[in-house]
């Protein structure tokens, strides 16, 4: 089942994503996530990464909303983001050919959030294979 665009960009701003920055990191022209957001396809070989972008993203997010102290309320409301961006993200992590590269995507995003910020503990909830 391949990635629907429109809810991967979706996805990408509930988590605060936006299509420039997504542009970047992907190293596409910005016309390129444009076409997205009309409805063509996203590439395979971008998919790995914009699902490991999705998730370190919510997962740097929650982290510091935990750091900060945000209140119980506020939590929650991230916490609701986690079923949306599973559903999107499940047919990259299902796949057999776009799965190592989503995973070695993400613990290099994951290990580089670990840098910036040693007191972080990384790990993403749901990801039946975390190590």
């Amino acid at each position: 089942m391949p990635m629907n665009p429109r809810e991967m960009l979706f996805a990408c701003g509930m988590v605060g994503i936006l299509d420039s920055d997504l542009a970047h990191i992907l190293s596409v022209d910005p016309r390129q996530v444009q076409q997205w957001h009309e409805g063509g396809d996203v590439a395979r070989r971008y998919q790995p990464q914009i699902v490991a972008l999705l998730e370190a993203t919510w997962t740097k997010m929650y982290y510091e909303a935990k750091q900060r102290g945000l209140g119980e309320a506020d939590e929650l409301a991230i916490q609701e983001i986690l079923p949306a961006l599973h559903l999107v993200c499940e047919p990259v992590k299902r796949d057999p050919i776009l799965r190592p590269l989503y995973r070695k995507t993400l613990l290099r995003m994951l290990d580089a959030l670990e840098k910036t910020n040693n007191r972080m503990r990384v790990v993403v909830p749901g990801d039946v294979d975390a190590t």
